[in-house]
């Protein structure tokens, strides 16, 4: 699966949509409001979730703190408000996918490249050169 950046313009949005359940899930994480809400103020890298879009559109927004912490938070819109779902800083694998998107790579493979998605869906795998790890040729035969 391929994860692709995504415009969704935050700056349309009302605010944001806090509540007691989402408030503490991600304080259960070390995360105050206050420091969630910074990074949808610092351009963050936002992909979607389609793995956890079952009932409405969930995407993930990847940006530092004001204090460098890497955070990731995925949210939702409603009523043309921004509601967090979960937030918490990023593991080593969300680093490696924020610096690549940061880097301005459009895509990504999830999977880390072990495989690739066909225009069906279908997980197919990558197309490889079998000679590439072969030693070159030593017997002058070109």
């Amino acid at each position: 699966m391929y994860i692709e950046r995504v415009n969704v313009d935050l700056n349309a949005l009302g605010g944001f949509d806090w509540d007691r359940a989402n408030a503490s899930h991600t304080s259960r994480h070390g995360l105050p409001v206050e420091e969630v809400e910074q990074i949808f103020f610092r351009d963050p890298e936002v992909v979607e979730d389609p793995s956890h879009s079952g009932r409405e559109p969930r995407w993930r927004a990847f940006a530092e703190t004001d204090e460098g912490r890497l955070v990731v938070c995925v949210f939702t819109v409603r009523h043309n408000r921004l509601r967090p779902i979960s937030a918490r800083y990023c593991n080593a694998r969300e680093r490696k996918r924020y610096e690549d998107l940061h880097q301005g790579q459009s895509s990504q493979p999830a999977d880390g490249g072990a495989n690739e998605q066909g225009a069906n869906g279908e997980v197919r795998e990558p197309e490889t050169d079998p000679d590439a790890d072969q030693p070159p040729d030593s017997s002058g035969d070109a």
